[in-house]
């Protein structure tokens, strides 16, 4: 009977020490849980409800600016591009065939005009030329009016000495008579010098003013001419500008991220859009939150990573970013944020989608708890809520 008790006595006590030890083993667990839940700290994160990835440069667009077949194309997905290369050509047969007619109208022109000029300069001259031999006309005639006069003059003086002495009976009439009729002849010959000098003065005038509006007319042909002129090259240079909006450059460097496939022989319409120039620079990551849950709460300098919705293509599922702006006027009950991320590690194309966490705070996991029970008892205490469905945003 002892032997059987001492038995008994051994196989009890090592249980009784294993039972011991869970315990102690749960008490320190429980002890470690409890001073990580009220002392501890967990990041507090809000939620995007969508993110984008983008160049900083705004994309440009490829437009045709005008209609045409095409000739030749240069849009393929993923090119690399420089500013002003050429990616499509479209048919500029009938405008260029414009410029040429214009241009021809517009040498014309330009030959008659030089023509007027050379005209003008030449009725310029012989109208000076024209003046100047009628003032020296004029000139003469006044000196030999003068000399008519003087002559008239000194003919008056005879004629007076010869009737004095034909009164005296000293010279006979008949002489008399001829001294008369040469003194008439002289004073004929003043009235002819009078009037030439007088007609001479007038075609001095005549000169003048018919040199003067033939001068006016080739001016004002000068004037519509170099008007004619100036409009030709007014529609040759509308017309080159047609000529080169047959051809689409690129607007900037870069890689043409989206193409509209148009091959040699399709149809383009005027200002159909033909594929995205994605600019070379940096990339950044643009979210859109709720702005009543990230106004205040959302600021720059905030760590942050990024999930993309195709991890596989990214190379992981997780992108660390850091705040860099965010805007101070909500539109459409969305606040927009920027981040940006170390350049060497972001594996990130632009167009990518997915949702962005930002570390809004850093708190105890008790306090963490209690904000989730009172916002869970608030949702439950609206008339009518139910339980509350799960979101692609907000705090967790």
């Amino acid at each position: 009977m002892p032997a059987a008790f001492a038995r008994c006595l051994e196989s009890i006590e090592p249980r009784g020490r294993a039972r011991h030890l869970s315990s102690a083993l749960a008490g320190a667990l429980l002890a470690g849980w409890a001073a990580w839940f009220f002392g501890g700290e967990v990041a507090v994160f809000r939620g995007s409800d969508a993110a984008r990835v983008e160049a900083s440069v705004v994309p440009r667009p490829l437009v045709a600016e005008a209609a045409g077949r095409v000739v030749t194309s240069g849009l393929v997905l993923g090119r690399s591009v420089a500013e002003g290369d050429v990616l499509l050509e479209l048919d500029p047969t009938s405008a260029r065939l414009q410029l040429a007619e214009e241009k021809a109208r517009r040498d014309a022109v330009a030959s008659a005009l030089g023509s007027a000029r050379l005209a003008l300069r030449i009725e310029e001259e012989l109208t000076n030329a024209n003046v100047a031999v009628a003032a020296a006309n004029a000139r003469t005639a006044s000196v030999q009016r003068d000399a008519a006069k003087s002559l008239l003059s000194l003919s008056d003086d005879e004629l007076s000495r010869v009737r004095s002495l034909n009164d005296a009976a000293l010279l006979p009439t008949l002489q008399r008579i001829e001294r008369e009729m040469s003194h008439v002849e002289r004073a004929a010959s003043v009235a002819r010098e009078a009037a030439a000098a007088q007609r001479a003065a007038a075609e001095i005038k005549a000169a003048d003013r018919g040199g003067k509006a033939r001068v006016q007319e080739l001016e004002r042909e000068i004037v519509d001419l170099d008007g004619r002129l100036e409009l030709a090259r007014a529609l040759i240079a509308r017309l080159e500008h047609d000529v080169d909006r047959h051809t689409v450059r690129a607007p900037a460097s870069g890689v043409l991220g989206d193409v509209v496939p148009a091959p040699a022989g399709d149809y383009v319409t005027a200002a159909q859009r033909l594929g995205t120039v994605v600019p070379e620079g940096p990339l950044r990551v643009v979210a859109e939150f709720a702005a009543e849950g990230a106004a205040g709460v959302v600021r720059p300098g905030q760590p942050a990573v990024m999930r993309l919705d195709s991890a596989a293509a990214a190379g992981r599922a997780m992108v660390p970013l850091q705040v860099t702006s965010v805007a101070e006027v909500a539109r459409e009950g969305r606040l927009r944020v920027e981040l940006d991320g170390d350049r060497g590690a972001l594996a990130l194309v632009h167009g990518q989608t997915g949702v962005v966490e930002v570390e809004v705070a850093r708190t105890s996991p008790v306090d963490l708890a209690l904000r989730l029970a009172g916002q869970a008892y608030a949702g439950l205490s609206k008339p009518g809520a139910g339980p509350a469905e799960p979101q692609r945003g907000g705090e967790r």
